[in-house]
């Protein structure tokens, strides 16, 4: 039976994020400064060189973990929450 290496796991999948420079960028819009700085933190990973597939600035905080597991589902690896 074979192991797997988590610490080659983890750098492998960084190495994937830095070449695809891919995200998804969650935001709870409820927070304190969620709603105003949503388009912030998107403008912010564009100028850093990401290609967002998803933004999803969200009212209500117990749909978070939903969300996340769906991005996740759908085989997104860079998810900026």
């Amino acid at each position: 039976m074979a192991f797997s290496d988590p610490a080659r796991e983890k750098a492998a999948l960084e190495d994937s994020i830095r070449r695809d420079r891919r995200a998804v960028l969650v935001v709870n819009t409820h927070s304190r400064r969620g709603e105003s700085r949503v388009r912030d933190a998107e403008r912010l990973l564009r100028e850093r060189g990401f290609t967002l597939d998803g933004v999803f600035p969200v009212r209500q905080a117990e749909r978070l973990p939903d969300i996340i597991r769906e991005a996740i589902g759908r085989g997104h690896r860079c998810i900026v929450v």
